[in-house]
């Protein structure tokens, strides 16, 4: 019988294996006893800088950082069986401009991130992509925006390059998940989203029975190969003039004594350029539907307000125009547990599917891609998860010849 080694592993697997068992270890009763305390409970690793960081929240003044390293490999079928890691830096610093200057009701913010290592969705083919921090090698000033409530915050006005996917077309119960399609459903073509924020302008109206509606206006140059993730704004007032429009009408509520928090968002999208039809054509412009749902199910401590432990699920919908677009429908969904067990409340794991429909006229030999993705999140200690995820793709790349794909991955998250 053979046997593997730490020296037969991939090369890519050492590094995150070695991380992950430091932290199994630092996890132990013998290591909880030996290393401070704090140290183990604190969310961040870099701590509190001797009190400076609380002093500068206390100003108005806060920064979080998180550096995520993901190793992925495609154990059976795919393009290319071999071991991907890409690693994620990103940096968020806000500023409370009522706290600093007396502004009511404004703040603004930054978020800078640098990213590193091979696209490991090109490996398998897939045209969902396997990992949602895929991207090429980028340092870049991702986000700076200027946020201002009006009215008694019942208007929320939003300025600056901007995450449309932090305002629009997300599910909450989606976030753990790997796959970019349950981040944001892949039928929103062009959408300015990681890593290519952008130049936008966005208004929000809130009313107090819990119903809401959310308009943008988004730079829509990266579909004309100009990445705006690295740009300031300089194409959204000039060359190419594209615009991507985006609207969406929302409600939240809960359901029971228990007060199982719901929300839904219902929008519509619109990206201004000239797209080439499957046909032969050219389309002025092109948009879709979409529609996201997520629902708590069941909460194992309804007592406590703050304590989310129980089950909760997401539905997302898509449809874009099948004459310009590969994928013309989507349908995502996932269940997720957290706090399973009492011993360990920040756990999380969830079982999630995406299926898309792809158009006739695009040439694919198979007319769907369906991904099913199983992860489980650790938290080690305060400031650093581990979360091995196993995703199975049916017709990667929508090739009805291709052999269905097998993906591995393990994810490490630091709290910086």
């Amino acid at each position: 019988m053979s046997s593997t080694s730490f020296a037969t592993l991939p090369s890519s697997f050492r590094a995150p294996l070695v991380l992950a068992c430091a932290g199994f270890l630092a996890a132990t009763p013998r290591a909880q006893k030996e290393a401070p305390a704090g140290f183990l409970s604190q969310g961040t690793l870099s701590g509190d800088w001797g009190g400076l960081r609380t002093r500068l929240a206390e100003r108005g003044i806060s920064l979080e950082g998180a550096l995520i390293t993901h190793t992925s490999r495609a154990l059976e079928g795919g393009l290319e069986e071999r071991d991907v890691t890409r690693y994620l830096f990103d940096l968020a610093l806000t500023f409370d401009l009522a706290t600093l200057a007396g502004l009511e009701g404004a703040t603004l913010g930054f978020d800078l991130y640098k990213t590193d290592g091979h696209n490991g969705g090109d490996d398998v083919g897939a045209l969902q992509g396997i990992s949602n921090v895929d991207s090429i090698d980028r340092s870049q000033i991702s986000e700076v925006w200027y946020e201002q409530l009006l009215f008694g915050e019942t208007l929320r006005l939003k300025l600056g390059k901007v995450d449309v996917n932090s305002e629009f077309a997300y599910a909450d119960f989606g976030g753990e998940f790997t796959n970019p399609s349950a981040g944001i459903s892949p039928t929103i073509g062009g959408a300015p989203t990681y890593p290519d924020p952008a130049t936008s302008v966005n208004l929000f109206y809130a009313h107090a029975s819990g119903w809401s509606l959310g308009l943008g206006v988004y730079d829509g140059a990266t579909l004309t190969g100009d990445f705006t993730g690295p740009r300031g704004p300089s194409t959204f007032f000039g060359e190419p003039s594209d615009l991507f429009l985006i609207g969406e009408l929302g409600a939240r509520w809960t359901l029971g004594d228990d007060q199982r928090a719901g929300r839904v968002g219902l929008g519509a999208w619109r990206h201004t350029g000239d797209f080439d039809e499957f046909t032969g054509g050219v389309a002025d412009g092109t948009g879709g539907f979409y529609l996201v749902l997520d629902q708590e199910l069941w909460r194992a401590h309804p007592d406590q307000a703050d304590d989310t432990r129980g089950w909760g699920g997401y539905l997302m919908l898509g449809q874009a125009d099948d004459a310009v677009s590969e994928i013309e429908t989507h349908v995502g969904l996932g269940l997720v547990r957290s706090g399973a067990l009492e011993s360990c409340p920040d756990d999380v794991y969830g079982l999630g599917c995406n299926w898309v429909g792809l158009s006739e006229g695009a040439g694919f030999t198979a007319d769907e891609e369906l991904n099913v993705e199983l992860f489980y999140k650790h938290q080690l200690f305060g400031w650093c998860s581990l979360k091995p995820d196993l995703q199975y793709i049916l017709h990667p790349g929508g090739d009805e010849d291709a052999d269905d794909a097998w993906v591995a991955a393990l994810r490490l998250e630091f709290g910086i």
